[in-house]
């Protein structure tokens, strides 16, 4: 019976511990959803958890993917790429603002996505 016992125990250990990973996935997305609410930025509809919308933009173009998602979300919107969010400012006058005027204010990827600009920018 002691046997009996302890494979309940594992069992159960199994279930509660599949549980709490699951609690904490909902708990985590919840919040992200809820940040991203706060913004007031659209967001690109679909994708999947942690891969965004690395699928629909490799099935293509990603520069025709964001245009068209420019389309349909307005000059500035938000995406979801391997874990991480992304926005996406298409409005030429606003963009010379981000990028020259109040650099304090908005981070940058200085690495990837806004070295190319630093020559122009100087």
């Amino acid at each position: 019976k002691i046997n009996d016992y302890n494979n309940i125990i594992n069992i159960l250990s199994y279930d509660v511990i599949i549980i709490i990973i699951f609690a904490i996935i909902i708990i985590i997305s919840l919040l992200k959803y809820l940040n991203s609410k706060s913004m007031n930025i659209p967001r690109v509809k679909g994708g999947y958890p942690f891969f965004g919308q690395v699928f629909k933009m490799v099935s293509g173009s990603p520069w025709d993917t964001m245009t068209e998602w420019s389309r349909i979300y307005g000059s500035i919107y938000q995406f979801h790429l391997f874990g991480s969010d992304a926005v996406v400012v298409s409005d030429p006058e606003l963009l010379r603002i981000i990028l020259s005027t109040k650099l304090s204010i908005f981070k940058k990827d200085l690495q990837w996505t806004y070295k190319p600009f630093l020559v122009l920018l100087g």
